[in-house]
């Protein structure tokens, strides 16, 4: 039985018990079944969610409505839980996310009836309170350290790839532009810099030239950047598709002059600056990402 939780910026014992409410429309509608429903419909009126052991005893009722109803095992799957994070860091007390560990612990003794706790995030437990107090950041990796980490994450070489695919110039490079993607490739390869897993150098340069206006040393770092200062793929296709200030869509939309007309770093510093500064300030160097906009 499929309990899915979409997460947004509220408490997530709120979201839990919704999303349970919600599930229970998928069981043959016995007269248990109702009585089920009618008492999660009254926690949520009276709010009584903020007590988190509601939240695990509506879970314990589902757990043996899905056992009489011949289901497998119940899965709750919390998907954006990192929204549900960002709430609880300005609502201490309606946000707590011990509720986390609770139902961790939980779903870690069941035998009978299996439950399965999945929640996906952009970034660990601990990434979201980095800038936050001591006793906070303990508190959250204890919380963190009740599940086991299954990490995704696309390698650089394909998201470069993907960036190529994405763009696929449909006109020959200008001359200035051809001349400069020469020469940045020529530096690439006798420069000795190394190329992301599963790239060589002759793919790279097809895939550089299928870029432009991306320049190859900014397609070589945007995997980096954006895998540490924003979302990822997510951000690069968000950079890519948006009208955001200092955005690709922007940049193209210039006329080409006598220049090369490339992309460069200092072209993506001006677009996370605008438009993702909170990460920038999460970074572990902040300054040293800030200093140029001071100077």
């Amino acid at each position: 039985m499929l309990i899915p939780v979409t997460a947004r910026r509220r408490p997530i014992a709120q979201l839990l018990l919704e999303a349970m409410l919600e599930a229970t429309g998928v069981m043959e509608q016995m007269a248990s079944v109702r009585d089920l429903q009618i008492r999660i419909k009254d926690a949520l009126q009276e709010k009584s969610w903020r007590d988190t052991s509601i939240i695990i005893g509506f879970l314990r009722d589902i757990q043996a409505e899905a056992q009489r109803q011949a289901f497998a095992g119940v899965l709750l799957l919390v998907d954006e839980a990192g929204k549900t994070l960002e709430y609880a860091l300005q609502d201490r007390v309606g946000g707590d996310v011990y509720v986390f560990q609770e139902l961790a612990e939980y779903a870690n003794r069941q035998v009978r009836t299996p439950v399965l706790f999945l929640i996906t995030l952009h970034q660990m437990f601990d990434d979201y309170v980095e800038l936050s107090d001591r006793t906070l950041r303990n508190e959250w990796n204890k919380v963190q350290e009740r599940f086991q980490n299954i990490q995704f994450s696309e390698s650089a070489g394909t998201t470069i790839k993907l960036i190529a695919s994405a763009l696929q110039s449909a006109t020959n490079l200008p001359g200035k532009a051809s001349a400069e993607m020469d020469d940045a490739l020529s530096e690439i390869e006798k420069g000795g810099i190394q190329l992301p897993l599963g790239l060589d150098y002759a793919e790279f340069e097809k895939i550089a030239r299928q870029s432009w206006p991306l320049h190859p040393s900014l397609l070589l770092a945007m995997p980096y950047l954006f895998r540490r200062l924003a979302q990822n793929e997510r951000s690069i296709f968000s950079y890519l598709t948006s009208q955001e200030p200092f955005g690709f869509q922007s940049h193209i939309e210039e006329p080409v002059d006598n220049g090369d007309n490339y992309i460069r770093l200092q072209d993506i510093y001006s677009y996370l600056l605008a438009n993702f500064e909170a990460g920038w300030h999460a970074c572990l160097m902040p300054n040293a990402f800030l200093k140029p906009t001071i100077s």
